[in-house]
């Protein structure tokens, strides 16, 4: 499916950059950045998105909360694993798919593991949350959702804002 999009994508790219007066009309030319912005929201929809529904079907449970992100790889070279974060049980999981476009669960870490959280730009200019761990460690996210509602955050945690 990613194939498909990529090629209808390259082939209305080409159309718009050397088609616009040969041979389409006006109408047909501007409907065309409309119809590769669609391209592009599916692409990223089928490559990265994982639903909550989903999301609760792969974890086997019923979560009401849980937060689209993108892990800030340690590797600078990597690419943002995006998935959808969740706490169950006192564990943290990540829910994201892999090369294949197949669903895998990451084990993050534990609840009790965790010594704070820090919110603020985490890659570049995003903004997100990091996890920092009682061994010295840290997890970030990308999620600027979560900056603006850090109480719900501190709610799954299982934290009261003014304990950690």
């Amino acid at each position: 499916m990613e194939y498909v999009i990529k090629i209808l994508l390259l082939g209305l790219f080409l159309l718009a950059a050397f088609g616009r007066n040969i041979f389409i009309s006006s109408i047909f030319y501007w409907s065309l950045y409309p119809s590769m912005l669609l391209l592009i929201i599916f692409y990223w929809i089928t490559k990265y998105y994982v639903s909550k529904r989903k999301n609760n079907k792969i974890l086997n449970t019923n979560i009401k909360t849980s937060f689209f992100v993108g892990k800030v790889p340690t590797n600078v070279e990597e690419d943002l694993k995006r998935g959808r974060l969740s706490v169950i049980n006192g564990e943290i999981k990540l829910v994201c798919r892999d090369k294949k476009n197949n669903y895998r669960i990451e084990d993050e870490c534990k609840v009790s593991d965790l010594k704070s959280v820090g919110f603020g730009k985490v890659v570049g200019i995003r903004k997100g949350f990091t996890l920092y761990l009682k061994d010295g460690s840290f997890i970030s996210y990308t999620n600027f959702l979560v900056c603006k509602k850090r109480e719900l955050l501190f709610n799954i945690l299982g934290w009261n804002k003014n304990d950690k």
